[in-house]
Formats: C-alpha cells, sequence, structure tokens
C-alpha cells in the first residue's frame, strides 16, 4: 500500500528558506555544528522511541563538547571566518572532545536505562510479594476454596479426590 504525501505547510518551507541562508550566511558556524553534531543526528536516525529520550542525552552531551569550539570561533583573534573554522575542526583534539562528549551522553542513557529497568523489576518484586502475602491471609480467612489452586466444575463447585 502506497504512502500519501503529505504537502508540506508553509511553516515548514519558512523555516526551510530561512534555516538554509542562516547557514550560508554562518557558513563558519555551520560548519563546526555540522561536523560536531554528527553523533546527534545518527542517534537521531537509530531512535525509534516516541519520546527521543536517546536522542535528547546525546544531543545534550554533544553540544555541550560544540559550544566552547564555537565560542572559540566567535571569540578569537582571526575572527569568524571558513578558514578558522576549518582549523578548529581539522584539530584532532576538537573531534576529540566532541565526539567523546557524545559518546558520555550514550553511556549516560545506557546506564539509566539499565537503573531504571533494574528499579522497575525490583519494585514489581516487592509488589509480588505483597500479593502472595494478601492471599496468605485471604486463605487464612476464608479457606483454601479462595486460593485458586483447588480444580473446580463446569458450574464453579470444587472437585473432589475421589469423584
Amino acid at each position: 500500500m502506497a504512502r500519501k504525501k503529505t504537502p508540506m505547510s508553509w511553516q515548514f518551507r519558512l523555516f526551510t528558506v530561512v534555516l538554509l541562508a542562516a547557514s550560508v550566511v554562518f557558513q563558519a558556524s555551520t560548519l563546526i555544528l555540522l561536523i560536531g553534531m554528527m553523533p546527534t543526528i545518527v542517534a537521531f536516525l537509530i531512535d525509534k522511541s516516541k519520546s527521543k529520550n536517546f536522542t535528547l542525552t546525546v544531543g545534550a552531551m554533544n553540544i555541550s563538547g560544540v559550544i566552547p569550539f564555537l565560542i572559540t570561533l566567535w571569540t578569537g583573534p582571526e575572527g569568524n571566518t571558513l578558514a578558522t573554522s576549518l582549523d578548529i575542526i581539522g584539530n584532532p583534539v576538537t573531534i576529540i572532545v566532541i565526539y567523546s562528549l557524545a559518546g558520555t551522553g550514550w553511556m549516560i542513557n545506557w546506564a539509566m536505562s539499565s537503573i531504571v529497568s533494574a528499579m522497575v523489576v525490583k519494585r514489581a518484586q516487592s509488589r509480588l510479594e505483597e500479593i502472595k502475602k494478601r492471599k496468605a491471609r485471604l486463605i487464612e480467612r476464608w479457606g483454601e476454596e479462595v486460593s485458586g489452586d483447588i480444580p473446580l466444575d463446569a458450574y464453579g463447585f470444587p472437585i473432589l479426590g475421589d469423584e
């Protein structure tokens, strides 16, 4: 079944035109952002969740690695030029710092997912224990018939062993 194409809204077209114009005007910053934010772009493409938590975690750490180099570009003595931007991006330390912080975002997401899942399992086990205690109290009060362990006939009466 073919997907129906939805027409682009005028807001999306305007945003695209403004973004392209800004990237041409601010070429030096765009170059650093484009190369520096590659891990976030990859995270966005592989994150299939609705909330995009993985992308947000990687993106936050990634942008924290890019910003110091953007500030260096903007305030440096060489000026805000494409050549300065290429010098900054061409420095291996720049790439190592930016991508290491993005990797830290990946690790934070992995660690937090593990911690949260462990907490959910622990809570479920605790709830199961509480249910077992409550079942034992109900059996003590009402008898073995309420346990659900006794086989019943079609009318809901217990099946006795000698019949």
